[in-house]
């Protein structure tokens, strides 16, 4: 690897890696390169570009080839990366990405990202993503945030006339309601277009309140809900109401009760249920 800095608002770094890969009766050698770079022209901007190319050695069916960064060995695996989206069968991948942010003043932060990632290896992973996104960022008087994102992906199939969609919108809003409540709010809708036949789209929404009865006692209330429609369109409602008291140090009991219902919206009977439960929990906090 190498990292360079030719200026004090600019710096380029990149490095080189290979991986013996080996799933069942194949086995390969696998490469991974990363070039990234960020340059500052003033306090308020800065700007990222990242360039990613990597190789499984012919080797594919590992669960999902992802973008190389797995588990293991500083993220030099080649498969099973959380967090990201794989391609059953893709042994290689090539990803730029951009990042774009602008700070105003202290209150507000605005970004917009765009990335190209090209998947290649069998018939279903060879296939080119495209998106952006935009998101905005203000944080209000009072230990309040507000929080505004917009993407959208377009996907094309080589080789073929399927193509898939996604444009996603979510919102949230966070903070403290005087010395003993804090809450959140968020929702999110999805819109899915193209040629495919499993088009689903679907929004979520969830509430979260916490009381601070005591030093040592609490209470956290939970809404979540949301609906999908078009292939197996369902409807979901969820409830959740944890009273949590600190034993000794980090050590918890929490009483909770939680309640879930779950619909489906095109007559299809499996998959639908509703579920409540009590349960009584001794929880470790590891975050001090």
């Amino acid at each position: 690897g190498f990292n360079w800095t030719p200026a004090a608002r600019f710096s380029l770094d990149g490095q080189t890696s290979l991986s013996s890969v080996r799933s069942g009766d194949e086995s390969g050698t696998g490469r991974r390169y990363d070039l990234n770079a960020s340059y500052l022209p003033s306090e308020a901007l800065s700007l990222g570009f990242r360039y990613t190319d990597t190789d499984s050695g012919g080797v594919g069916g590992l669960g999902g080839f992802n973008d190389g960064t797995g588990v293991g060995l500083d993220g030099s695996g080649f498969s099973g990366t959380p967090g990201q989206i794989g391609l059953v069968g893709a042994t290689g991948s090539r990803l730029a990405s951009l990042v774009v942010d602008y700070r105003p003043n202290k209150r507000v932060t605005l970004a917009l990202d765009a990335y190209v990632n090209r998947f290649t290896g069998s018939i279903t992973s060879n296939s080119e993503t495209r998106g952006f996104g935009l998101s905005a960022f203000y944080a209000l008087s009072g230990d309040q945030r507000l929080n505004l994102r917009f993407d959208t992906s377009d996907t094309r199939f080589l080789g073929s006339s399927e193509r898939s969609r996604a444009p996603t919108m979510t919102a949230s809003y966070d903070g403290r309601l005087g010395p003993r409540w804090t809450f959140a709010a968020r929702g999110s809708a999805r819109l899915t277009g193209g040629t495919s036949q499993f088009q689903r789209n679907g929004f979520t929404w969830e509430t979260t309140a916490t009381y601070q009865i005591r030093r040592r006692e609490s209470l956290y209330f939970e809404f979540i809900g949301g609906g999908t429609s078009g292939y197996l369109s369902q409807s979901d409602l969820s409830a959740a109401l944890v009273y949590k008291y600190q034993l000794v140090d980090q050590i918890f009991l929490n009483v909770v009760y939680r309640f879930r219902d779950v619909r489906n919206r095109d007559g299809a009977m499996s998959g639908a249920y509703r579920s409540g439960s009590f349960d009584i929990k001794l929880a470790y906090n590891l975050l001090r």
